[in-house]
């Protein structure tokens, strides 16, 4: 009987999850996984934001159909309505407008080809994921250049430009999707920038790097 009542009791706390719960136990995996994937093929210092990955394939899941939507949610685990992967989302970038002591901003924008009109449906689940849609020229590259690169120069305090090439659009390019992630932080114990050495991790056959 206990082992029944115990086993009830572990079905029961699954079925309850948020999708709050949900998404951060599939995203805490998903970083894991691609962490082991990116030291594959890298061989030197980097950082990567999960979280960034998420919120811009998840815009692309929102307004996709049919097969390219129930693909994505398999690939990324995602097993909840389309309501509560929005939800999900907004509840998570709302919290990293609140973290205190740091300043956090992040930005996502869709550009549109100009002859392609968006449904106002999307335009909603767009505003929840903090994100502006625009309607821009493909054909003129070096406009479209311009413009981007600039919108990503204004959300990241001039630290990033000059993401978008001209050879990047195409006859074939009809949208683009730009997530941006600023971060300004103070450590809670600064170090010494002279107690910095070479160091060689054998476990992840790094280059020789700095490390703090």
């Amino acid at each position: 009987m206990k082992c029944v009542w115990f086993f009830g009791m572990l079905s029961l706390a699954a079925s309850t999850k948020s999708p709050v719960e949900e998404f951060v136990e599939n995203n805490n995996d998903l970083s894991i996984n691609l962490f082991y994937e990116l030291i594959k093929i890298r061989q030197d210092n980097f950082v990567y934001g999960i979280f960034c990955l998420d919120a811009i394939i998840a815009l692309t899941c929102l307004g996709s159909r049919g097969d390219t939507a129930t693909e994505i949610k398999k690939a990324f685990d995602w097993n909840v309505s389309d309501t509560d992967l929005t939800s999900a989302f907004e509840t998570a970038i709302d919290d990293l407008k609140n973290v205190k002591n740091l300043n956090i901003h992040l930005a996502n924008k869709i550009y549109l080809n100009h002859n392609i009109k968006v449904d106002q449906k999307f335009l909603k689940v767009a505003e929840a994921f903090d994100t502006s849609v625009e309607n821009i020229n493909f054909d003129a590259a070096e406009e479209s250049v311009q413009k981007i690169n600039s919108w990503v120069s204004d959300q990241t305090a001039r630290k990033i430009g000059g993401i978008a090439h001209e050879k990047h659009f195409t006859a074939l390019t009809n949208m683009v999707l730009i997530n941006t992630l600023y971060f300004r932080g103070r450590w809670n114990h600064p170090f010494e920038s002279n107690e910095t050495k070479k160091w060689i991790s054998t476990y992840l056959r790094m280059k020789p790097s700095k490390w703090i």
